[in-house]
């Protein structure tokens, strides 16, 4: 039996080179190592953790070193959030300040304006029973037939008082 793929020196294989390699492999198999155990489902069929670890030291420095990085990650980020959380409470609580205190100022404007309209009622009655009393008399009514000669000129207030005001 001959094979086209060129051998160890480029010459073809030969019927005595495959009769070696099927005795190598007889050899291998002819070992007195027990027989594995079967693998339980789920789990790889590589070496344990542990006997990896012993194996590679490095390897297990860094498996360490990333599981502390992680929860390190973990806390901060919890940190971040909690610190985060008290700013917002913080934030509400003064906005929560500003709101009752423009409240209050709204209420104490609010009775302002009911004060300032109380008085404008009052104004406004005095104001009406005024023009009623000035209605009864002669030189109103002589104003609103159109005769103004019972009409006084209307002078300013510092010639009433003194009337040699403004001295030149």
């Amino acid at each position: 039996m001959r094979f086209h793929t060129p051998g160890p020196e480029g010459a073809p294989l030969t019927a005595a080179d495959h009769t070696r390699a099927e005795e190598a492999v007889a050899q291998r198999a002819r070992t007195d190592d027990p027989p594995a155990p079967p693998q339980a489902a789920g789990r790889g069929s590589g070496p344990g953790l542990l006997s990896q670890m012993t194996e590679n030291p490095l390897l297990s420095l860094f498996g360490a070193v990333i599981a502390v990085l992680l929860g390190f990650v973990l806390t901060t980020s919890n940190l971040r959030i909690s610190e985060t959380n008290d700013r917002i409470t913080s934030l509400e609580s003064r906005i929560d300040k500003r709101i009752d205190r423009l409240e209050d100022r709204i209420d104490r404007l609010e009775v302002r304006i009911r004060s300032v309209e109380g008085s404008l009622a009052s104004i406004d009655r005095k104001l009406t029973a005024l023009i009623a009393a000035l209605g009864k008399t002669e030189e109103v009514e002589g104003a609103l037939s159109g005769d103004v000669s019972g009409v006084r000129t209307p002078q300013p207030l510092d010639e009433a008082v003194d009337p040699g005001w403004p001295e030149s």
